[in-house]
């Protein structure tokens, strides 16, 4: 098999059908109306895929035919913690903006600790451990090994991915949104346009997910960077318009300049 899957062909052939096969562990199970977004946050439902998607991550580490070590669970137990920290922290980079935001105005609730429950598990843990095994554990390593450059595998391996989050669209409960040019009106299905968002979207992000993987050569740093930036979700963009940024940050810049100074 790991001869087979030298050839660049094979490998990309290898890999779309395990992301199919992720995929299609979402729709085994048969349930009496049609699946709405409703539906698919039903605690039954919730579990269920879990089931079905962790025995297909479990099949595809155990089927690619590479050393543990390549798949991104190095023995070094420095190593997996550098990483980590190394994930953690080039993802809180990349939301400077809202993190500082949140800074100047606490007031913000841009950090706030979502409700303990089975949905923000599945969000923020299950989803970000099981996706970035199969993704980037098991794909980038396949790529690599059929000759594919890093760069290559940052780049490609990512549209997998992409593809992977498009099946929402079969999840359509009819609501249209309108756009005005001019004076005609255009009108697109609303599941059409969030499936175009999150497929650029988690393309974008597998990318950096990818580089982070092939980098620090552990899987937990791609794993805390994607349940980190499903914790903090699309970047809030109002914090440019904010009223008081500007005064918010004087105030408090002379505030510790004059704690410096008090006796």
């Amino acid at each position: 098999m790991a001869r087979a899957l030298e050839y660049p062909v094979l490998a990309c052939l290898w890999n779309l059908a395990w992301a199919f096969a992720f995929v299609l562990s979402l729709y085994v199970w048969k349930y009496d109306s049609k699946m709405t977004a409703e539906l698919r946050d039903q605690p039954y439902v919730v579990w269920q895929r879990f089931t079905s998607v962790s025995i297909v991550t479990t099949c595809f580490v155990l089927l690619t035919p590479l050393e543990l070590p390549l798949l991104g669970f190095p023995h070094s137990i420095a190593r997996n913690l550098i990483g980590a920290l190394v994930g953690l922290v080039i993802c809180m980079i990349l939301y400077l903006g809202p993190l500082t935001y949140q800074v100047l105005d606490p007031e913000a609730e841009i950090l706030t600790l979502p409700p303990i429950n089975v949905l923000s598990f599945r969000n923020i843990i299950f989803a970000s451990i099981v996706e970035e095994i199969s993704f980037r554990s098991c794909m980038i390593p396949i790529m690599l090994h059929a000759g594919f450059s890093s760069t290559a595998a940052i780049f490609l391996t990512p549209v997998f991915f992409g593809l992977a989050h498009v099946h929402h669209i079969m999840n359509d409960n009819g609501d249209v949104i309108s756009f005005e040019m001019g004076s005609k009106s255009f009108f697109i299905k609303k599941v059409y346009l969030q499936a175009i968002v999150q497929g650029i979207y988690t393309t974008v992000f597998g990318s950096i997910s990818s580089y982070l993987f092939i980098h620090t050569g552990t899987i937990l740093a791609p794993i805390l960077a994607h349940s980190f930036c499903n914790f903090m979700g699309l970047p809030p963009t109002d914090f440019f318009d904010h009223p008081r940024r500007t005064r918010t940050f004087r105030a408090r810049r002379y505030t510790n300049l004059s704690a410096h100074f008090s006796p």
